[in-house]
C-alpha cells in the first residue's frame, strides 16, 4: 500500500473484550492520525480485562490489531500495552 500523505489514510477503529459496564469510545474514529480511546467503566467492573483494538483501513484494506490489559488497583485503573 502507498500512502500519498497522511489524509489519504483513513482507519476505523474498534475495541473488543470490554467487560458488562464499560464502554470504549475513540477520538476521532475513523482516523487520519492519531486517536484516544477513552475507557468508561461502572464501579461493579472486576480487576483485570485484556482489550483488543482493531485498526482498519487504506487501499488496499488491511487491518492491524494489538491487545492492551486494564488493571483496577484500588479504584484506579491502568492500561498495560499488549503486543
Amino acid at each position: 500500500m502507498r500512502i500519498k500523505s497522511a489524509k489519504d489514510l483513513i482507519v476505523y477503529l474498534d475495541v473488543g473484550g470490554l467487560p458488562a459496564g464499560a464502554v470504549g469510545t475513540f477520538n476521532p474514529n475513523p482516523a487520519t492520525g492519531s486517536s484516544t480511546l477513552t475507557v468508561t467503566v461502572s464501579s461493579g467492573v472486576s480487576r483485570e480485562h485484556t482489550l483488543t483494538v482493531t485498526g482498519t483501513g487504506g487501499t488496499p484494506a488491511i487491518q492491524h490489531m494489538t491487545m492492551a490489559t486494564v488493571v483496577k488497583s484500588q479504584q484506579k485503573y491502568k492500561v498495560r500495552p499488549g503486543s
